[in-house]
Order: structure tokens, then C-alpha cells, then sequence
């Protein structure tokens, strides 16, 4: 889907799915296969709950003009939100005011760290995460295939790249050796880290 800027986004809003072991929501920018970019852009996906695919929502390749608004997402086996491999012309990508309870992981960027680009305008904020299964959220080295996991990325270094705000995240600073471990991404100055989220009826459905 390719929406020019003049034009009302392309909306998807109020849905309920659950995709036991399947994908959720992918926005392609690129063939899978030959990583030729596809521009994918002007995307709206709002207040969604998703409950247990393997990657909630899928942004990949030559994406733009991406907002990720209020959707709750649960269970998942890879990833709530999954960014994989982000072209030079990846820009304008929000991130903001999302649930994310019980899934392995919040937020994962698969990407090769031989490239420079990260994506450009780049908005993480206003997020909850609650009971993660492994690190909240990670930057992985993949080589540049969807699949492999070549090492840790440098986690910290996206907090310079992009914006982050006021993202609650209920988890500790793991201590492993695991690429997982080396690679996330530590709170920015504006987040909030704790071990436990108190005072929160933590129900997917909530």
C-alpha cells in the first residue's frame, strides 16, 4: 500500500485477532526473498488487540508515514512489535501508546548492523510493557535475513537514533551472554523501568 501524503490513510482500527502460532499485521516494504523495496506508507493500525501470532505487527523494508497507536498485544512467541530490516528510505515509523502484556518480547529491531541507516524519524513513546517472557525489547544483528540472528546490535545506540518518552516497561536489565541479552535496548532518560508494575489490572483483555 503506497498512500500519497495528500491522500487519508489507510486505516485499520477496532479489530480483534487471534492467530495462534500464525503472523499478526505485516506492513511490507520489501520482497521477502530478494529484499527489492516495495514502498509500503501512509498506514494508520489503532486500537487493535491481538493475541498470540508469533510477531504481532510486522514493519518491514522501504516503509513510511507508519503510526502504531493503542493496540494491545499479548502472547506472542517472537515479538509484539517486530521492525525488520529497515531501508535507507524507512522514515516517519510512531510507536506510541500500545499495551504489550506477556509476550517473549515488546519490541524487537532485526536488522544487518553492517548497514548505517536505522530509520529516520523514528518514535517510541507512551508505551506499557508488562511481563515479558525474555529482555522487553532488543536490537538483534540479522544478517539481513527475516529467519537469523547473527549477534547482538547495539541497543543503546538506537536511543540517540530515535525518539523515545514516558514508556513504562516492567523488566530488569538482563545479565546473560544470549544476543538477546547483549542486544537491548536500555530506558531512555524519559522511560520508566521497574522490576514490578504495581496497580495495574494485568489482563490481556483489560
Amino acid at each position: 500500500v503506497q498512500v500519497e501524503e495528500t491522500v487519508t490513510p489507510v486505516v485499520v482500527q477496532l479489530c480483534s485477532f487471534n492467530l495462534q502460532g500464525s503472523q499478526g499485521i505485516y506492513v511490507q516494504g520489501s520482497d521477502v526473498t530478494s529484499r527489492i523495496p516495495w514502498p509500503c506508507g501512509g498506514i494508520i493500525i489503532r486500537d487493535n488487540s491481538i493475541r498470540g501470532p508469533r510477531r504481532g505487527i510486522i514493519v518491514d523494508g522501504a516503509v513510511h508515514r507508519i503510526l502504531l497507536a493503542g493496540n494491545r498485544i499479548s502472547h506472542t512467541t517472537v515479538s509484539a512489535i517486530h521492525l525488520h530490516s529497515l531501508m535507507k528510505t524507512a522514515r516517519e515509523i510512531t510507536i506510541a501508546n500500545n499495551t504489550f502484556f506477556e509476550n517473549r518480547q515488546a519490541l524487537q529491531l532485526r536488522h544487518d548492523v553492517t548497514l548505517p541507516y536505522r530509520g529516520e524519524d523514528v518514535t517510541i513513546a507512551n508505551n506499557l510493557v508488562l511481563a515479558c517472557s525474555q529482555p522487553d525489547m532488543v536490537f538483534l544483528d540479522s544478517a539481513g535475513e527475516q529467519q537469523s540472528i547473527r549477534g547482538p546490535g547495539d541497543g543503546k545506540a538506537l536511543l540517540g537514533l530515535w525518539r523515545w518518552a514516558n514508556n513504562w516497561r516492567e523488566a530488569q536489565p538482563p545479565t546473560g551472554d544470549s544476543a538477546e541479552d547483549k542486544g537491548w535496548i536500555p530506558p531512555a532518560a524519559a522511560d520508566v523501568l521497574q522490576e514490578k508494575i504495581s496497580g495495574l489490572a494485568q489482563d490481556a483483555s483489560s
